[in-house]
């Protein structure tokens, strides 16, 4: 009989140690990249953002490592709305349309605030409803983002 099979107790012998360890490497992977994708960054000063509907661009890693363009927008109720500038639907780059009649007579959508809108297949996006689709295929709204203000910085959680 082999020393492995004859141990009886609850030790792991090395040749096993050393199979299992191998075999949990995916498993740590997996949760690196989960860290990855959640972190918290700084992405304006909050004096960018004084004014109801003002906006910052910026770019966020995605989990691929890949550049995400994301916007961050300060609404009238001094809430914020932040997400990507990627439409769920077709992948394309979505605009932030602040005029609210260009909206109505580009997209032949009833708006009356700004909102975000993909200009290939005329999603529009309400800001003002968590990025809810308000007219076309987009099936949800873009990634969102949480957002903080700390020590006058603007700060985004994916």
């Amino acid at each position: 009989m082999s020393s492995e099979g004859s141990s009886g107790g609850t030790a792991i012998q090395p040749r096993r140690l050393i199979v299992l360890c191998l075999l949990s490497l995916p498993l740590l992977a997996a949760r690196h990249s989960k860290a990855i994708a959640a972190f918290e960054m700084s992405v304006a000063n909050l004096a960018d953002l004084i004014e109801p509907w003002s906006a910052v661009r910026f770019t966020l890693p995605d989990t691929d490592g890949d550049l995400l363009p994301c916007i961050v927008i300060r609404l009238p109720d001094r809430g914020w709305y932040a997400s990507s500038l990627i439409c769920p639907h077709n992948k394309c780059d979505i605009m932030y349309v602040q005029d609210a009649a260009n909206t109505r007579n580009s997209f032949n959508v009833d708006v009356s605030t700004p909102v975000l809108t993909c200009p290939c297949h005329f999603s529009v996006f309400d800001l003002l409803r968590d990025g809810q689709v308000i007219a076309g295929p987009a099936p949800g709204p873009p990634l969102q983002l949480k957002v903080a203000v700390r020590d006058d910085k603007v700060f985004v959680t994916r």
